[in-house]
């Protein structure tokens, strides 16, 4: 039996043991299991709230070039390396990653 939420489609899930709130420009994670809090700001902030949709990396990444007006190679980037680096610290999981982009 898995622990994260499911949700059709997305990219990545989010563990039952990780609690977010958003603090003005901010979002605060809580790692229940290892006690440990994390930080993000800004286009950190925007990528973890759109995960929290459940949406599909591309559709991710199309949110984040209409909002942000930035290059779209760029942003792939470094979307990835923040999903790369919030899953190795346990706050997501990754789905399989042939639908994540569908």
């Amino acid at each position: 039996m898995s622990n994260r939420i499911e949700t059709p489609g997305a990219w990545a899930g989010v563990p039952l043991h990780v609690r977010s709130r958003t603090l003005g420009q901010e979002v605060v994670l809580l790692d229940l299991h290892r006690e440990k809090y994390f930080g993000l700001d800004g286009v950190g902030a925007r990528v973890w709230a759109l995960l929290g949709k459940g949406l599909s990396r591309a559709l991710i990444l199309d949110q984040l070039h209409q909002e942000f007006d930035a290059d779209i190679e760029l942003l792939s980037s470094d979307v990835d390396a923040l999903v790369s680096h919030l899953e190795q610290c346990g706050l997501i999981e990754i789905k399989d990653q042939a639908k994540a982009d569908s």
